[in-house]
């Protein structure tokens, strides 16, 4: 169901509520020590694991899949223009892989 929010309070509340029933949703944070043993500069950054879910999940329940798609697309884009002025392009490249990787994935799901 879709409500339009008129006003910056209502707009806050809708979010904080969003906020909320995900957080029920989900499983336990992760503590500093797991999200360190496991982290990946790539694929899991120990900084978008905490809080008990992936910053990636989250934009996609926030954005939909559309507005998911077109996030993936727009970072796959700012990593392949960025890598070339890093200390590191080998893993920025490895970053727009990774993006385009979940931009196809949230396509083939659009599309089944």
């Amino acid at each position: 169901m879709y409500t339009r929010l008129t006003s910056g309070a209502r707009r806050k509340e809708a979010l904080d509520m969003h906020t909320r029933n995900t957080l029920e949703r989900i499983e336990p944070p992760l503590t500093a020590k797991q999200a360190e043993g496991s982290y990946d500069p790539v694929n899991r950054p120990a900084h978008y694991n905490m809080g008990g879910i992936e910053c990636i999940d989250y934009i996609k329940q926030v954005l939909g899949l559309q507005g998911y798609i077109d996030y993936c697309h727009g970072n796959m884009i700012k990593y392949q223009h960025r890598y070339k002025y890093k200390n590191n392009p080998a893993e920025d490249m490895k970053k727009a892989e990774w993006y385009l990787h979940k931009m196809n994935e949230a396509l083939a799901e659009k599309h089944k």
